[in-house]
């Protein structure tokens, strides 16, 4: 992974994602909301190798800004969804099969699974 783009509406967790990627991956922007990841996909398209975005996040959640960017195609290879939900809920597994290059973390397990997770993106071979 060369850049990185974090999506959370939460300053704390946005900080928290931030700082624990910094060291390793230095090449990490911040948004705030869909809407500036959005932009941010769209003046810097093909920029980004992974998005880390919340699942719950006011006006458009995580997979509806999954979809959005995957239908002006923009959107980077990889992908985690953050959330502290239960990753079985039925609406959320059939939202998940039906996209690639996509992994769920629980944020309860953050810091333990997200570098072992990027680390395995990285083996994909960007």
């Amino acid at each position: 992974m060369k850049n990185i783009l974090i999506v959370d509406d939460d300053v704390d967790v946005l900080n928290l994602i931030n700082v624990l990627l910094k060291e390793k991956y230095p090449k990490t922007l911040c948004a705030l909301s869909a809407n500036e990841a959005i932009a941010f996909l769209e003046t810097q398209k093909g920029y980004f190798d992974l998005l880390i975005t919340d699942y719950y996040m006011p006006n458009m959640n995580g997979i509806k800004l999954i979809s959005t960017i995957k239908e002006r195609e923009i959107a980077p290879p990889f992908i985690i969804l953050l959330s502290g939900i239960d990753p079985y809920e039925p609406e959320i597994i059939a939202k998940l099969k039906m996209m690639t290059n996509l992994k769920f973390l629980n944020k309860t397990d953050l810091c333990k699974d997200l570098l072992k997770t990027i680390a395995c993106f990285d083996k994909s071979k960007i």
